[in-house]
């Protein structure tokens, strides 16, 4: 296990970078923005938001601690009413069919599963007796049936944003409260704890001790949060879109309740954009993670892509950059598959001290991402430690091998991509090997050397590689075959 390390994040509560301290010496909590799992619910945006909570997440398992996540699922809302009534859709199976396409996707970039995966229409009695506390504390009150949260009642609201005064606060902010700006509010910028039924609802509603309708958005998140992870959570994920109104309405709802402190760090992640672009579906640029299966791109190159700029930077997407991205994979990939060529290396130990390089990768590896989760500086200390091994590959025994495959598969409980890749890549690759029959061959070649019939050697290095077969030769070790097109 990777000794625990002191964690340096960016917390948009107090504006500055500043040392982690978990609330549990050996636990982290997080919990993540998850999605309204209505059609096409998840955009590659989308994609690199849960990306994220997931590397943060890994790091942390990395370092020692055990990790509590949770990821809430919006399972209704407009969309999803408009989507089921206008459709003739049975509202629970379109539901559960869209949240196992949105496990799926998870499952297909290697995320790690989250602890929990609240749904809201399994809540509903929870964010009742939610509204109630908030009711009873006075911050609550009733419009033509909804229930609507009074931010004047919150002396520090919009903090996060870093609103100092309500008279401040935008209007309509990102057009959430476009199905409310009808109803009698005390004030602009009050949000909806609970949604009177209307006839445009249809049969999609709950009779409860307030009425018949649905829970606000913000309401199930504060709440879902706190019921799964407690009262305060030591991180809070998200985009920078979210940062207000709803992360500044979670505040506003859990402290009301709790007269706690909500979350310790929040962290937020800047816009994917597409071509320097907002991503945009008449422009063509509104891209799921179906368009890149679709290109014929591994899901893991999206991963590395969707990691390889800085949280906080806005990461500019374009197919220029998953072509790179592929290519900075394959090196890893052949430098793995290297590791694993033991005909090549020696029984003995080495005259050169590798533990060295190894500790020192494994430094600079968890150094860069113990500030503020620099992903760049760390895969960069990856390629230095792949560069210093292929320099030495001529010494490299088979200890030396395992040692490194060893730091490979520890980095990687981070990464997410390389072991999953080499296995697809051994099936390919032996399956190939045997097709043809590449023992043979390559003993062929070796003899055809010993003859100096050079050309003959040549003709059975261009017959492999024409059939997707790269030869390498290791000066003073052999010769192995590594596979030219895969991904």
């Amino acid at each position: 296990m990777i000794k625990k390390r002191r964690v340096k994040l960016y917390n948009t509560l107090s504006k500055k970078v500043e040392m982690f301290e978990p609330i549990d010496e050996n636990r982290v909590t997080i919990y993540s923005c998850g999605p309204t799992v209505h059609k096409n619910h998840t955009q590659i945006g989308n994609l690199r938001s849960y990306t994220f909570s997931d590397l943060l997440k890994r790091y942390f398992i990395y370092l020692g601690y055990e990790v509590s996540h949770v990821i809430k699922l919006t399972d209704v809302d407009d969309h999803i009413v408009e989507d089921c009534l206008t459709h003739g859709y049975d509202f629970t199976q379109y539901i559960e069919q869209n949240i196992t396409d949105f496990i799926k996707q998870l499952d297909k970039v290697n995320l790690i599963r989250p602890t929990n995966l609240p749904q809201v229409t399994k809540n509903i009695d929870l964010l009742v007796q939610e509204i109630k506390a908030l009711e009873k504390k006075g911050y609550v009150y009733y419009s033509n049936g909804s229930a609507y949260f009074d931010i004047s009642k919150v002396d520090n609201y919009g903090q996060l944003a870093g609103i100092e005064k309500q008279h401040s606060l935008k209007k309509n902010a990102q057009g959430r409260l476009k199905s409310f700006v009808n109803e009698d509010k005390k004030n602009e910028n009050d949000f909806c704890l609970w949604k009177n039924w209307t006839k445009a609802d249809g049969d999609i509603f709950w009779n409860t001790i307030i009425g018949k309708g649905r829970p606000g958005w913000h309401l199930e998140c504060s709440s879902l949060a706190r019921k799964n992870l407690g009262t305060t959570i030591d991180i809070h994920t998200g985009g920078i879109s979210h940062i207000f109104p709803h992360h500044t309405n979670e505040i506003a709802i859990a402290e009301a309740i709790t007269g706690k402190k909500f979350v310790n760090y929040w962290l937020h992640h800047d816009y994917l954009i597409v071509d320097k672009q907002a991503m945009s579906k008449v422009a063509g640029t509104w891209y799921v993670l179906a368009d890149v299966l679709d290109k014929g791109y591994h899901p893991l190159i999206l991963r590395y892509v969707l990691m390889k700029t800085h949280y906080r930077q806005a990461l500019n997407f374009t197919w220029q950059a998953m072509e790179e991205g592929k290519g900075v994979i394959l090196k890893l990939i052949s430098f793995y598959h290297f590791l694993h060529q033991t005909e090549l290396l020696n029984e003995g130990d080495s005259t050169f001290d590798f533990s060295r390089l190894i500790n020192r990768a494994h430094e600079k590896f968890s150094k860069s991402l113990a500030n503020d989760m620099n992903f760049s500086d760390a895969i960069s200390a990856v390629f230095e430690f792949v560069g210093e091994i292929n320099s030495n590959n001529k010494i490299l025994s088979k200890k030396d091998a395992r040692d490194c495959i060893d730091f490979m598969l520890s980095i990687d409980c981070v990464l997410g991509f390389i072991n999953v890749l080499y296995d697809d890549y051994q099936i390919e690759f032996e399956l190939l090997r045997n097709k043809l029959e590449v023992n043979k061959i390559l003993e062929s070649r070796d003899q055809k050397k010993s003859e100096k019939l050079y050309s003959e050697a040549d003709r059975l290095r261009g017959y492999l590689e024409s059939n997707g077969l790269k030869v390498v030769d290791v000066k003073d070790r052999g010769t192995y075959c590594e596979l030219i097109n895969f991904l």
